[in-house]
C-alpha cells in the first residue's frame, strides 16, 4: 500500500474513532447520536471516489450504529454506500441483494432513488437493457414524487437528492451514448448539469465533467470547438481530481486526454488553444510519450483505487495506444492482461469489444487463425448483444403501446361513466318533466269542472 493509501485509510480511520469515542461519551442523546452516523454516512461518500478501503471503514460504521439505534434511513443510507463498493468490486449480486435491503430497511423516497440508479449501473455495466429500463422506470417515478415536496426537505435531505438526481441523469447518459443514442445521451447530461454543484458536491461536479468532456456529448457549431470544450472540462476534471486526491476522477480524465493528444488533429487544435496547459501535461509525462504515459498512470490509479473494470480498460486504451503506433505484439499483451481482469464476470459487451480488438491485432500479425478465432467470438457476442437490444426496443415499444391503451381505456371509461351520468340525469328530468306536467293536467281539469260543479246563483 502506498503512503498516500496509508493516510487515506489512516484519516478514514480516526473518523471512525472519533464517532466511537462520542458515542461512549454518550453525549447529545437519540439526536446526537443520529447526527453522528450522518457524519459517518456522509464520510463514506466523501471517500467514495478517492479510497475504497476508507469508504468501508466508514459506512461499515455507520451500518452497525444506526442498525443499534433503529434508524432505519440512516441504515439504508449505509448500506447505499456499501452498494457502491460491492458494485465497483464487480460483485454485482452481492450488490442487487443490497439494493433489496435498502428497499426492506426504509421508505425513504431519496434512498430508494439511489438504490434504483445504482442498480441501472448494474444493468448497465452487464449489457441487460430491460433491468436497466424497469430500474430507470422506477427511478423516474420516485424522482417525480420528490419534486412534489422539495420543499419540504431538510439541507441534508436536499443535498443527497441533488446527488441522486444528477447520479439518474449521468448514469441515463451514459447508457445512451453506449447504445448509440447520441442526441438523447446529451440531452441527458445537460438535464444533469443544474444538480453538479462545485461547491456542495465536488466529486458529482467532476463525474459531470468527465463526462462532457469524453466524447460526443457537446453539441457546437464546429469540430474545433467541440474539440476545444472537451479538453477545457477534461483538463479541469484532471486538474481538480488531482489536487483533491479524487483518483477515480484523475484517471478517469487522463485515459480521455491520452485519446485526445494521440490524434494528431486534436492535439494541434488543443496546442493551440491552450499551450501551456498542454506544456504542463507535457512536463508531467514526457517519459516515452505523453498519450503512453498517461494511459499508463490512469491504469495505476484505478488499480490502486480497485478498479478492476476501469483498469481493464486503461488497459485495452493502452493497447489501442500500442496498435496505432505499430506495436500490435504490445497491444495484444495488454488486451489479455484486461480480459484477465473481467474475465468471471457477467460483461458480455465489454468482453466482445476485447476480442474485437484482438482480431485487428493478430491480423496485423497476420496470425490469421488467431484473428479469425477473437473475430468470431467478437461477432458471436454482437449478434446476442443486438438480438437483446431488438428485444429490448420491442419491449419498449410494447410498454409505450400499453400506456397509450391504458391511457384510451382511461378515457373511454371516463366517457362511459360521463354518458351514464348524462342519461340518469335526463331520466329523472323527464321523469320530473312528466309529473310536473302531470300535475297541471290535474290542476286545468279541475279547473275545467269547477264551473260546471258550482250550484247556479239565486236570484
Amino acid at each position: 500500500m502506498s503512503a498516500r493509501a496509508y493516510t487515506t485509510t489512516f484519516a478514514a480511520a480516526l473518523s471512525v474513532l472519533a464517532f466511537v469515542a462520542c458515542s461512549s461519551a454518550g453525549t447529545g442523546g437519540r439526536l446526537g447520536l443520529s447526527a453522528r452516523i450522518d457524519s459517518l454516512n456522509t464520510c463514506a461518500y466523501q471517500w467514495r471516489y478517492r479510497d475504497i478501503d476508507s469508504l468501508h471503514a466508514c459506512a461499515s460504521a455507520a451500518l452497525s450504529a444506526a442498525h443499534e439505534a433503529g434508524l432505519g434511513d440512516a441504515e439504508a443510507e449505509a448500506v447505499n454506500n456499501l452498494l457502491y463498493e460491492r458494485f465497483l468490486l464487480m460483485d454485482f449480486d452481492s450488490a442487487l441483494v443490497m439494493a433489496d435491503e435498502v428497499r426492506r430497511l426504509t421508505s425513504n423516497q431519496i434512498e430508494l432513488l439511489i438504490a434504483d440508479v445504482m442498480c441501472m449501473k448494474i444493468a448497465q455495466r452487464v449489457s441487460d437493457n430491460r433491468a436497466f429500463f424497469t430500474h430507470r422506470m422506477h427511478a423516474g417515478q420516485r424522482l417525480n414524487r420528490i419534486l412534489e415536496e422539495a420543499d419540504l426537505l431538510t439541507p441534508r435531505q436536499q443535498h443527497r437528492f441533488d446527488y441522486a438526481r444528477g447520479e439518474f441523469y449521468i448514469v441515463s447518459a451514459t447508457y445512451f451514448y453506449y447504445v448509440d443514442q447520441l442526441e438523447r445521451a446529451q440531452a441527458e447530461i445537460d438535464l444533469a448539469e443544474p444538480s453538479c454543484h462545485l461547491e456542495s458536491d465536488t466529486a458529482q461536479w467532476l463525474y459531470f465533467c468527465y463526462m462532457k468532456g469524453s466524447g460526443d456529448m457537446i453539441q457546437a457549431p464546429t469540430e474545433r470547438q467541440v474539440i476545444q470544450e472537451e479538453f477545457d472540462y477534461l483538463f479541469k476534471c484532471f486538474t481538480f481530481a488531482k489536487n483533491y486526491g479524487y483518483r477515480f476522477f484523475q484517471a478517469n480524465a487522463l485515459q480521455s486526454l491520452a485519446v485526445m493528444m494521440n490524434d494528431s488533429v486534436q492535439r494541434r487544435v488543443v496546442k493551440e488553444y491552450k499551450p501551456e496547459a498542454v506544456s504542463y501535461l507535457t512536463g508531467l509525462f514526457d517519459d516515452g510519450g505523453v498519450p503512453e504515459r498517461m494511459a499508463e498512470t490512469a491504469y495505476e490509479l484505478f488499480y490502486g483505487y480497485q478498479d478492476r473494470f476501469q483498469s481493464a480498460c486503461a488497459l485495452r486504451t493502452m493497447g489501442e495506444l500500442s496498435f496505432l503506433r505499430g506495436d500490435p505484439m504490445q497491444a495484444i499483451t495488454y488486451y489479455k492482461q484486461a480480459l484477465l481482469l473481467v474475465s468471471g464476470h457477467h460483461l458480455p459487451e465489454w468482453i466482445s469489444g476485447f476480442h474485437q480488438h484482438m482480431s485487428l491485432a493478430y491480423a496485423a500479425l497476420d496470425d490469421i487463425e488467431s484473428s479469425a478465432r477473437h473475430r468470431n467470438a467478437y461477432l458471436d457476442q454482437l449478434a446476442v448483444t443486438r438480438q437483446d437490444v431488438e428485444q429490448e426496443s420491442r419491449y419498449v415499444e410494447l410498454q409505450a403501446e400499453s400506456r397509450r391503451l391504458s391511457l384510451t381505456l382511461m378515457w373511454l371509461i371516463v366517457l362511459a361513466v360521463s354518458i351514464t351520468l348524462l342519461l340518469v340525469y335526463l331520466q329523472r328530468r323527464m321523469r320530473r318533466n312528466a309529473r310536473a306536467q302531470e300535475w297541471l293536467l290535474q290542476q286545468a281539469l279541475l279547473l275545467t269542472e269547477s264551473p260546471a260543479s258550482a250550484p247556479a246563483d239565486s236570484e
